[in-house]
Order: C-alpha cells, then structure tokens, then sequence
C-alpha cells in the first residue's frame, strides 16, 4: 500500500470512530447500604481510657440498649436499587438527627460501581437516653414542692418514648405517666398516650397520627382526644376588681378548677412538585372543645394572701365568661415549608451538629368558630378563628438571624373579639477556634393581646427571660423583654458526657395588664454570669444553664438552673 493510501485508510477510520456515539452512562441507583452502629461511647474511646473514666464509660455502654437496625432502617427515605438522589440522603440524615435518641447521623455516598450503582453509608451514634428528674423546693412557709421522674427516650432500642413520674407542685400532689411509639409495627402510624392523676382531677390523652416523614411524602394526617379536670391559675390584674395597687409589678393570681374535654382531627396533602421549589401543603380539619371553670361559692384567696369574691368574671362580656361552652372550630390547614437547610455548630447548642432551616416556615389555620357550625359559647353567632405560627433563620454576617412570630385571634362580636400575638427576634454567631469559640447572642421579644383570658396571659420569670423573678413573677397581656450574653465554649467535657461554657449576660423585660400603671419603660433590669452545659451523649441536646444573677435595682444574688429556651 502507498504512503497516500495509507493515510486515506487510517483518515476513514478517524472519521468514522468520530461519529460514533459514545455509550451513555448508566442511571445512578442506590446500591448497596451499610449501615454503621457506635456505642455511646465508641471502641476507640473505651480502649483508650483507664481509671475511672474507661470504667464509667463501659458501664454506660453496658446499660444502654443499642437502637435496633430494623428501627434505623424505617427511617431511610431511599432502597436499594431506587435512583440515587442526593437530597434524600441529606433529609434521611436530619430526620434521624431529629429523633432524639441519636447524638450523631451522617449518610453519605462511598463508591460508584461501573453499572451506576452507588454505595450509601449510613453512620450513627448512639446517645444516653435514660432521663431522671428529681428536684426538691422548701418555701419559707414551710411548704415544699418536689418531683422524682424517669424516662428512657429509646426503650430497649425499638426507639419508644416510656416515662413516669410523682411529685408535689404549688397546687397538689400527682403521679403521672406517658407513653410515644414512632412507626407502630412498622407503619406510618405514631401513637402518644399520656395519663396523669392530681388530687384534684385527672389528665388523659390520645393521640394517633401519620406525620409527614419526607418533604415528598404525598399526605399526613392527625388526631387526638383529651380528657382533663385541673385547678389552673387565672391571673388577674392589679388594676382590677381584685386588685389593690395598679403599679403593683407582681403577678396577682388565684386557683380555679376547670373541665377542658376536646378532640381533634386534620389532614394535609402536598401541593408542590417532587423535587424543586418551596413545599406547599393545604387541608383541612376540625376542633371541637368543652371547657367549663368551676367559681367556688364565697369568695377566692389570692396569691398575696388576701380573700374577695370573684363572681364578676362570669358577668357577660367578661373574659372568663366567654371561654365557657362549646367551642366547634373546622379549619383550613395551609403550611409551607423550605427545602433549603445547613449544617451547623453552636447555634442553639454548645457543639452538637445542629440543622437550620433557611426560609420561612409558615403554619396557617383558619375558619369559623361560632354559632352557624354548632359553638355554645357566649355570643358565638359570628366568630372566625386564626392562629398561626411562622419562623426564619437566615445567614447575617458570622452567624444566623432568627424571626420567629406567633398569632391567635377570634374575630367577631365585641363579646368574643381578642387576640395574642409574639414575635423574637435574634442573631447568634460564633467567632475564633472552631474548637473553642467565643459566643455571642442578641435576643429580643414583644408581645400584645387584647381580651386575654387570664389562663393564658405572658409570663415573665425564671423560664421566659429574668433569673431574678419567680416562675411567674410578673404576668399581663403586655410584654417586652431582651438579652445580650457573650461567653466561650471550651474544650472541657467532664466524664465525656457535656462541653462545658462560661457565659455573661445582661436581661431586662417587663409584663402588664393594659390598664396597670405600667408600661414599657418599667423595665426590671438583671446582670450576671454562669455555666454552660452541652450535652454530647444525651438524646436532650438542650443547653443548660446555671447562673448567678443580681437584680440591677438592687437586692441580692439568685442562683438558678435553666434549660432550654432562646434566653
């Protein structure tokens, strides 16, 4: 063959290997998934440790029921031989982040075979789910308040909710019981079941739903039933009836006994497209409930001590008096969620992974609730009901922002006319050594309502903002607080089980009734500086605080443990 027409020969086959179409690579599925299970504490840290430490450690690992793989495994939003989609394995990894009995999760891909098929490894470790609760108050009456509870949060691994306890508080003694199991024999179903008996009355409750396990799933649904008698504080205002001193700024209350029976049922479908774009879900559902207070014959003995007749708060018009009845409430159910999320540290936790959702969360219900659907209630004919509850967290600078807003109101008669609304706002950030960051938080909240009952006022103390107060220290249907605290995360973890943090911080806020001598500018005003406790191998990864705190308009120093919350 000549030079020409060797190179003719090899240009045909260059052109026609050129035009040949390439084989297309096969669909991506889910192949094999390994599934990864660490003790509280892993082989790696028991080896490693001596003394009484690496004793501990063991007797923890020992005690523990490890979860079952079955029960793991129900939570997997993708099977084998599925196409491979990569959010489904990130939102596989949040939801069991969110069961509470895990202290870590990761799902991730590790290797693509040639045929497409990927190899997902699943990664958990277990956490200590074993909660007691004892707690013990002497009064300087001499009365004294106490609770003894234990629950366990993953019962023999089959990751069931078992809890009891027994106690004394401000109004009686009680024992009570309650009971959650996820996933019943392997279904969609849940089921909640809460028992609890006072000397004064009872509490039992029901619940059976089908929640929305996935962003995709197509539809959910819920119900519930509950029965309950109790004494529960109503507080009244300082300018009121009962009332001696308007600029009074402690919370003026009495004890009054009430019946509250009601069930509930909805359902959601999803709206949106698989996949892309913000999740919408629409339905609908009803609420039916019966509350009747119970006015003793005479008079009523006040939280300051004092005795006077309360039969005014059944006068028409009254607050009181419109809650009386049977309230029938069917609703249209609109929630919208984002499918935006991160991972990150040091948000609302001392080091744990923690999942934020980016965009607005918006739960919206809304429908009639007066005489034309069957209510009994005091002048009932023409009343809507909304209650609704949206929040956000966004990046801002270092850190995250939050807003956070929630509404009530019944829309009607002047009669049965009243609304509750809330808002918080926040930003937290963390700065320096990812191991040891220094910590900073920015809290506020506001709060209105108008024609509140006085079972369901703002409370300001211990839980809601100021170390300084009792529980309930200051209540009314006004209320505006805030909170600065910087500190440090640091690198201690006593026994392993908390990341220890020191903090200080500046509170102030104030609650009031509208027509107290009150306002805004009362502000009471505390200083002061604590611990920080992480929990790394708890189901409750809850931050708890204990603190020393000073009233900046003098008296002395109040030493209180908190957990959880915003501030």
């Amino acid at each position: 063959m000549t030079s020409l027409g060797f190179l003719a020969a090899m240009l045909t086959v260059a052109i026609a290997t050129a035009n040949e179409t390439p084989p297309p690579a096969p669909a991506l599925r889910v192949g094999e998934i390994v599934l990864d299970r660490e003790d509280i504490f892993t082989r790696a840290e028991t080896d490693s440790s001596r003394g009484v430490g690496g004793f501990l450690q063991r007797l923890a690992n020992g005690l523990h029921a490890t979860t079952r793989p079955h029960i793991l495994r129900h939570e997997f939003l993708f099977r084998e031989g599925a196409p491979f989609r990569a959010d489904l394995l990130e939102e596989t990894e949040r939801n069991l982040r969110a069961l509470g009995f895990l202290a870590e999760a990761t799902v991730a891909a590790v290797d693509t075979a040639a045929d497409g098929r990927v190899r997902v490894q699943v990664r958990t470790r277990e956490s200590w789910t074993l909660e007691t609760d004892a707690t013990f108050a002497l009064e300087a009456g001499g009365a004294s308040r106490w609770t003894v509870q234990l629950a366990d949060k993953n019962f023999m691994g089959y990751g069931v909710t078992a809890g009891a306890g027994l106690g004394r508080d401000l109004t009686s003694d009680y024992w009570n019981l309650w009971y959650r199991q996820r996933r019943i024999a392997g279904s969609g179903l849940t089921l909640g079941l809460d028992y609890a008996q006072r000397s004064e009355g009872h509490l039992r409750q029901i619940e059976l739903s089908r929640p929305f396990y996935a962003l995709e799933d197509p539809a959910a649904f819920q119900g519930r039933a509950r029965d309950s008698r109790w004494r529960n504080r109503f507080y009244l205002s300082n300018a009121g009836p009962a009332g001696l001193d308007p600029s009074r700024e402690a919370s003026l209350f009495t004890e009054i006994p009430y019946d509250d029976r009601s069930f509930e049922v909805g359902a959601q479908g999803r709206l949106s497209a698989v996949g892309r774009g913000r999740v919408w879900r629409l339905g609908a559902g009803v609420r039916v409930q019966e509350r009747r207070f119970t006015l003793d014959e005479g008079v009523a003995a006040l939280s300051d001590g004092r005795a006077v007749p309360l039969d005014w708060l059944a006068d028409a018009g009254q607050p009181f008096a419109r809650e009386q009845g049977t309230t029938v409430y069917p609703y249209l159910w609109l929630r919208t969620v984002s499918r935006r999320w991160v991972k990150a540290h040091h948000v609302m936790q001392y080091g744990g992974l923690e999942d934020v959702e980016l965009g607005w969360d918006v739960d919206l219900r809304l429908g009639p609730a007066g005489g034309s659907v069957g209510s009994t209630t005091a002048d009932a004919r023409q009343r809507w009901r909304l209650e609704t509850v949206a929040q956000r967290w966004a990046p801002l600078g270092p850190g995250f922002a939050l807003l956070l807003g929630q509404a009530e109101a019944d829309l009607g008669s002047n009669a049965v006319r009243n609304h509750r609304w809330n808002a918080v706002a926040g930003w937290v950030t963390a700065s320096g050594p990812d191991a040891t960051p220094w910590l900073t938080r920015l809290f506020v909240e506001a709060g209105r309502g108008e024609g509140l009952t006085g079972a369901r006022p703002f409370l300001l103390g211990i839980d809601r903002g100021l170390r300084t107060l009792a529980v309930d220290g200051m209540a009314g249907d006004r209320l505006v607080r805030g909170n600065v605290e910087c500190g440090r995360a640091t690198s201690l973890k006593p026994l392993g089980l908390f990341r220890l943090g020191l903090a200080g911080f500046y509170n102030a806020g104030s609650a009031w009734w509208a027509d107290e001598a009150r306002s805004a500018g009362d502000l009471r005003q505390e200083a002061g500086f604590g611990l920080r406790f992480g929990p790394v191998r708890s189901a409750n990864a809850e931050t708890a605080r204990l603190d020393i705190a000073w009233p900046l308009d003098g008296g002395g120093p109040e030493i209180v443990a908190v957990t959880g919350g915003y501030f």
